[in-house]
C-alpha cells in the first residue's frame, strides 16, 4: 500500500525530531559546540548554494533569483526590528542565531511539505522526494537544536521549538494545494520561487549570521574550518543521492 504525502510527512517529522535530541545527551564544551555549530553551518549554507539554489532556479526561471534577495531581508528586517537588544556576549548571541535559525528553517520546511504535498499531482516522484526531505531533516534539524542549546534555552522550550520546526512540514503539505491554486498558476514555477525564498533565509544564517560568529569565537587552534568543510560535503553527498525535489 502507497502512503500518502501526509503520512509521509509525519515519518520525516518522527526522524527530524529524533535528530533534533541528539545534543541533549551529551556536555558540549565551549569549544566542542562551536565546531559542531560551524558543522551546522556548512549544513545549512550547502543546502543553499547545493540544492535550494540550483532547484529553485530550475523550477523558476533567472526572473525568480530576487526571491533569493527577499528571503535574506525578510531575516534581516526580523532581526533588525525584532531580535537586537542588550545581552550577555556569549549566551545572547546565540539566542538570537538559535532563534533567526528556527524562523529560516521553520519557513523551509513548511516549502518543503508544500513540494511533498504538490507531489500527488506526480505521485511517481513522491518516494524521491521523500527520501532526499528525510535525510536533509537529520543534519539541519540537529544544528537547529544544538545552537538552541547553546543559546540557553531550556529543553522544553527548545522541544516545543522543534515540534513547530517539523509540524510546519505536515501544515506545508495540508497547504500545499490551496498554495498552488492561489499563487500562481504554474505549480513549478510557485514552488521554485518559494524554494529561492527559503534559501535566501538560509543564506542569511550562514553566511551573515553563523560564519562570522564562528571565526570570531574561535581560537588559532580550532577544527572549526574542518567542520564547516564537512557540513558542506555531506550536504554536497546527499546531492549525489538525489535532489531535494
Amino acid at each position: 500500500m502507497q502512503l500518502s504525502p501526509l503520512a509521509l510527512s509525519f515519518i520525516i517529522v518522527a526522524v527530524g525530531f529524533a535528530a533534533g535530541i541528539v545534543p541533549f545527551f551529551f556536555n558540549w564544551s565551549h569549544k566542542t559546540a562551536h565546531r559542531w555549530i560551524a558543522f551546522g553551518a556548512g549544513t545549512i549554507l550547502g543546502a543553499a548554494f547545493l540544492h535550494m539554489i540550483p532547484e529553485g532556479y530550475e523550477l523558476a526561471g533567472a526572473s525568480s533569483l530576487p526571491m533569493l534577495l527577499a528571503g535574506f531581508l525578510a531575516l534581516y528586517i526580523i532581526e533588525q526590528l525584532a531580535l537586537k537588544h542588550p545581552h550577555e556576549e556569549d549566551k545572547g548571541e546565540f539566542h538570537e542565531i538559535g532563534f533567526l535559525t528556527f524562523l529560516g528553517i521553520a519557513t523551509h520546511n513548511l516549502i518543503d511539505g508544500i513540494a511533498l504535498g504538490s507531489g500527488m499531482s506526480l505521485p511517481q516522484l513522491t518516494p524521491a522526494i521523500f527520501l532526499a526531505l528525510i535525510l536533509h531533516k537529520i543534519p539541519t534539524t540537529f544544528s537547529l537544536s544544538l545552537l538552541l542549546v547553546h543559546g540557553d534555552y531550556k529543553k522544553v522550550s527548545i522541544l516545543k521549538f522543534l515540534l513547530v520546526v517539523l509540524v510546519a512540514i505536515p501544515l506545508g503539505t495540508l497547504l500545499s494545494q490551496a498554495v498552488v491554486e492561489n499563487f500562481g498558476v504554474d505549480h513549478a514555477k510557485t514552488i521554485g520561487r518559494l524554494i529561492l525564498f527559503s534559501a535566501g533565509t538560509f543564506f542569511y544564517i550562514g553566511a551573515y549570521e553563523l560564519l562570522p560568529e564562528m571565526h570570531r569565537k574561535s581560537g588559532p587552534e580550532s577544527r572549526i574550518g574542518l567542520f564547516f568543510v564537512i557540513g558542506v560535503v555531506i550536504m554536497f553527498a546527499l546531492r549525489l543521492v538525489g535532489p531535494i525535489l
